[in-house]
């Protein structure tokens, strides 16, 4: 936080500023209540700027390249595809649970133990991978403590998240997608 009010102090300000009413509303949508002398802006619900969805967008992208690298001993390549979804405890909060996680929950996964100094940093950082029986899909779950998360599928293989993407939206019939490309053949970022 000390870095972020040095180098760009309007992104905290955005953070922590809100109205009465918009403190009240966020607070209420979480199940928060205060205190008895405390107002509902001293609750500690941040507002999440764009800043801040631009900086977990370009985490998510370089640990994800970071994780296959580390995983297949390749650099992910450039016509390969990451699709994004990230999420704070404030869906936690409000739905029970992180429906994203729960909805991948029965796929097979990979964790290794986390540890420094002997001590687990599970509760810091924890992340799961998955790779289907072919090799060309991937996916990585991503959780800093209990604050925010992300999952990313990703494939090397050019074209085919935009080809599992069109066919997702031709079964629901909705042209909605709950991921966002970060990296892909369509002329995204």
């Amino acid at each position: 936080m000390r870095q972020v009010a040095r180098q760009m102090p309007q992104v905290l300000h955005e953070m922590f500023t809100s109205s009465a009413v918009e403190a009240r509303t966020n607070a209420r949508r979480l199940g928060l209540r205060p205190e008895p002398g405390q107002t509902y802006q001293e609750l500690g619900v941040v507002n999440v700027p764009e800043a801040a969805h631009i900086a977990v967008r370009i985490l998510a992208t370089k640990l994800t390249k970071a994780v296959y690298y580390q995983r297949t001993g390749s650099i992910f390549p450039v016509g390969g595809g990451i699709m994004f979804q990230w999420f704070t405890n404030a869906q936690k909060m409000e739905h029970g649970r992180i429906v994203l996680l729960e909805a991948l929950s029965r796929i097979a996964t990979m964790s290794e133990p986390l540890t420094r100094g002997g001590r687990d940093l599970k509760d810091q950082f924890d992340f799961l991978y998955s790779v289907e029986k072919e090799g060309a899909l991937h996916m990585l779950q991503v959780t800093f403590g209990k604050v925010f998360g992300f999952v990313t599928i990703f494939s090397q293989t050019p074209g085919r998240l935009e080809a599992m993407e069109d066919q997702i939206k031709e079964r629901t019939g909705s042209m909605d997608s709950p991921f966002e490309f970060l990296s892909t053949n369509r002329g995204m970022p």
